[in-house]
């Protein structure tokens, strides 16, 4: 039986109501998440710590999308950082490096004008660097999962992902790098597949999921594990007990948490007949996911390999041509002929083929049309040029 390994980014959920990058930490996303979580129920999500990462990250972009409190509208702000992802990077720098260091000074005295606007005639505790940065975390989590709360699995927009679900072999792996709960749900409804907690092992009836940057239900103490609650990361208090690998130097320490989930996905990858790329791009700031899943890529020994790459209509945008390129380089360390016509298939010598298939799909397109035979033998559907 064939083999596919599905690589799921943020475009995966993207369809569902999941956000991308673009999308966080807007000067409405407090507001917004007040809707969804009760604060009385998540008090940490919306903490003084949290307001001012909030506000410090709008700041850092000029308050590019507007300005966040009605007291600081003549503000022009600072350029700190590109997005979310940076900003996230340089808070968790900051408490990585200590309370003392330049990140963390800026990022202390930047919280103080915020908190010191929001109550002037009464002082607000001041919130630690590890406060600060569990914060912003906890913010990606809450942005990156509230979608789930009014997610129906019986509705229309989720027809695709259930069809999919129920398409998929044990044969198959999924790797994702999303925090939300849609393969959760996708467990449940189609049992199929089977999320693949670290401290677990799998069942071989089912598809595993990996989920290589933790989940906003999973709890990181004595080890990572899943946890009954499926916001638990919304509620947590300690800095430690976000089990989520969001951007800066502390990823690193959850990615050694979930090796075990790594060293699985290598090695399907080394092994796959088939390797679809949806919505995940290889962030700049994944640098780790980017040497440890291309080396794998370049350790595939089958004789032909399908990979397609599914970033949305635009296939000339600058992620899919990166996208393209990285997966041209490597594969590039087995000797490989791209193999795009339908009277020379793979079994035709012993030398390796590939296709590296760029899709003009969004990602619910793809799940929608394309089938396992199409992915898997792509050399059959492609034209001559």
């Amino acid at each position: 039986m064939s083999s596919i390994v599905w690589v799921l980014g943020a475009g995966f959920s993207r369809p569902l109501g999941g956000p991308l990058l673009a999308d966080l930490l807007l000067p409405r996303a407090l507001d917004n998440l007040r809707y969804r979580f009760p604060e009385q129920e998540y008090q940490p999500l919306f903490a003084p710590a949290s307001k001012a990462a909030h506000w410090i990250y709008n700041y850092g972009r000029r308050f590019e999308y507007g300005h966040v409190y009605h007291w600081d509208r003549e503000n022009s702000g600072d350029f700190f950082w590109r997005d979310a992802e940076e900003y996230l990077d340089y808070l968790d720098t900051g408490a990585f490096r200590g309370s003392q260091s330049p990140p963390a000074q800026q990022l202390l005295q930047l919280s103080d004008r915020c908190l010191g606007s929001i109550s002037p005639s009464a002082a607000i505790p001041r919130p630690s660097i590890n406060e600060l940065a569990a914060a912003g975390r906890r913010l990606l989590a809450a942005e990156s999962s509230a979608f789930m709360l009014t997610l129906d699995m019986k509705s229309e927009r989720c027809e695709p992902y259930i069809m999919w679900a129920r398409q998929i072999e044990p044969s198959d792996t999924i790797i994702t790098f999303n925090y939300d709960g849609v393969l959760d749900q996708l467990e449940d409804a189609a049992k199929t597949l089977e999320v693949v907690p670290p401290d677990g092992d799998r069942n071989p009836n089912l598809a595993p999921v990996y989920k290589l940057h933790g989940s906003v239900n999973w709890a990181s103490q004595e080890r990572v594990c899943k946890t009954g609650d499926p916001f638990f990361a919304l509620k947590c208090e300690a800095y430690s007990q976000l089990a989520i690998a969001s951007p800066g130097p502390t990823k690193q320490a959850i990615a050694n948490r979930l090796e075990t989930l790594w060293v699985k996905a290598e090695d399907a990858l080394a092994s796959a007949d088939a390797i679809v790329f949806i919505g995940y791009r290889f962030p700049q700031t994944d640098a780790s996911a980017r040497r440890r899943l291309l080396r794998a890529i370049g350790k595939n020994e089958k004789q032909y390999i399908a990979l397609h790459t599914v970033l949305g209509a635009d296939v000339g945008s600058a992620a899919s041509k990166r996208l393209h390129g990285l997966l041209t380089y490597a594969i590039c360390q087995q000797e490989r002929f791209e193999l795009p016509r339908r009277d020379n298939p793979p079994d035709a010598s012993p030398s390796k083929f590939v296709n590296l298939v760029t899709q003009p799909l969004y990602g619910e397109d793809f799940i929608s049309v394309v089938g396992r035979a199409q992915i898997t033998q792509a050399y059959r559907f492609i034209r001559d040029i």
